[in-house]
């Protein structure tokens, strides 16, 4: 069964808010693609980011991502003195640790603090399911796209499902890629849903200069558009 097949059997059998799963349906080792358990309790290079969007760096404890997705559990800093001290997370926007950023969501109603890994009006996150016991044997990956202006959020396995409904529908003030989607031109299917979203988030910043915050430098978003182009799907008969 490919990978697609099984993260679709995986997110369409779950309900939106907070998704389970079985074992034999996931990549027990996705995670580590994200996560280091080698280093849980070590303080790594990280920076945290203000409300006024100031970045400061310090040496970060490096928490399981139950502790991190936590709204209510601080974030564990070394100050300049190597005493340890706390944050609450809702003086900030972000922080980062080990090379990872972690930014607010809702999800299911609940505030959460997830992984980005697209930054943009519309972003990508990611959602550790943890399974098996405390600590967590193993986390299940699971991928959030989310537009900001709209706090519309779906995971991206039930996006897959009536893809070229849901995705316009997402960015349907953008009227001209929105009709390539719903129309499913060649480019603009589901396996394209990150170039999409780059189009779009292009779009967005050029519409809005300055409106959106980023806390990483604004990706390439033209560069993302150029190496997704080639993937292209064929149309069944």
């Amino acid at each position: 069964m490919s990978s697609v097949k099984r993260l679709l059997i995986l997110l369409i059998a779950i309900p939106m808010a907070m998704p389970t799963t079985m074992a034999q349906d996931v990549d027990q080792e996705a995670f580590m693609h994200y996560i280091n358990p080698e280093i849980f309790g070590e303080f790594v290079d990280g920076f945290l980011v203000t409300k006024d969007y100031e970045r400061q760096d310090f040496q970060l404890r490096y928490e399981y991502p139950t502790l991190y997705q936590n709204n209510l559990h601080e974030v564990i800093i070394l100050n300049e003195k190597g005493k340890q001290k706390k944050y609450d997370k809702s003086q900030l926007v972000g922080f980062g640790v080990d090379g990872q950023v972690f930014v607010p969501e809702k999800l299911g109603g609940k505030t959460m603090w997830l992984m980005l890994t697209t930054e943009g009006i519309i972003q990508q996150t990611v959602y550790f399911q943890p399974e098996m016991g405390h600590p967590a044997a193993y986390y299940v990956v699971n991928h959030i796209v989310t537009n900001n202006a709209t706090d519309e959020s779906i995971y991206v396995g039930h996006l897959a499902v009536n893809f070229n409904l849901k995705m316009s529908k997402m960015i349907a003030d953008y009227p001209e890629l929105a009709k390539k989607v719903y129309d499913k031109e060649p480019g603009y299917h589901f396996v394209n849903y990150r170039k999409i979203i780059a189009e779009y988030n292009l779009w967005y910043n050029t519409q809005n200069p300055g409106e959106v915050h980023y806390i990483l430098p604004v990706p390439d978003y033209e560069a993302l558009i150029r190496n997704d182009a080639g993937k292209l799907v064929q149309e069944e008969n």
